[in-house]
């Protein structure tokens, strides 16, 4: 299930939204003299990977809050006699809808 939070990607990584609050601890006192309120934002940053590799998959590419995520199937060792775990497919899943933070003002 994708979240609703927004994230936002630049060329280097994606940057996480992670809470907006009032700046005061009372609605009252976060309101200025000047009318404006004093909001806190809480932001979380995760950088793009390019170029990754599970076992035999290559050019494996995620952007900052994407999950990567791999199959797996049993394969026999024979050299080894033993079964192991081999990577048959890797999937990269969007979790957070992505948003532009440029319409945030921030003075």
């Amino acid at each position: 299930m994708r979240q609703r939070q927004p994230a936002c990607c630049s060329r280097n990584g994606g940057v996480l939204l992670r809470s907006l609050a009032l700046a005061a601890s009372s609605p009252r006192r976060a309101q200025r003299d000047d009318g404006l309120w004093e909001i806190t934002g809480q932001f979380a940053a995760s950088p793009n990977v390019t170029g990754l590799s599970v076992g035999d998959i290559t050019g494996i590419d995620k952007k900052g809050w994407e999950y990567l995520w791999v199959l797996y199937q049993d394969t026999e060792d024979t050299s080894a006699a033993a079964l192991v775990k081999r990577p048959v497919a890797a999937y990269v899943e969007r979790v957070y809808d992505s948003g532009n933070f440029g319409s945030l003002v921030v003075a």
